[in-house]
This record gives structure tokens, C-alpha cells and sequence, in this order.
């Protein structure tokens, strides 16, 4: 599976700026997120990543339906 989130390096301080804006599907968050927060939908992008000052900047946002669990009861929430 592609995962549209990996940004080559090489490509980012070429360009300067690299913009994501998908909806990504939710497979690509189970490894990272293991337990703590699973996407139950796919997850709409909207990232931007920078080339400045030989650092890598990134913003954006990530909207979507997500199960966590409650640190009360330990329900699973939506």
C-alpha cells in the first residue's frame, strides 16, 4: 500500500514546499497508532510540508471518525 504521507526528503528540499491534501485510507494509521486511537473511516488530509532553515516544517490537519478508549470505563469511544 502507498501511504501518501511519506514525503522523500530529497523531493521536500527540492521543491521547497509539499502539499498533501487526500483523504487517506485508515490502514495507513494501525501501525503508528497501535491502540491508542484507530481511524474507523478514511482520514481527510490536508498537510503541508516545508523546506526552511534545514529543518523540515510541517502543518495540517486530520478529520475523520476515530475510535478511542474512554480513561474512565474503558469503553471504546467514537
Amino acid at each position: 500500500m502507498d501511504n501518501p504521507l511519506i514525503i522523500p526528503l530529497s523531493q521536500l528540499k527540492a521543491q521547497g514546499n509539499i502539499r498533501v491534501f487526500e483523504a487517506v485510507e485508515a490502514a495507513v494509521f494501525e501501525e503508528t497508532l497501535k491502540e491508542s486511537a484507530q481511524p474507523r473511516s478514511p482520514v481527510s488530509v490536508d498537510l503541508t510540508a516545508e523546506w526552511r532553515e534545514e529543518r523540515v516544517w510541517l502543518s495540517g490537519n486530520a478529520t475523520g471518525a476515530w475510535q478511542l478508549q474512554c480513561c474512565r470505563c474503558l469503553a471504546a469511544v467514537r
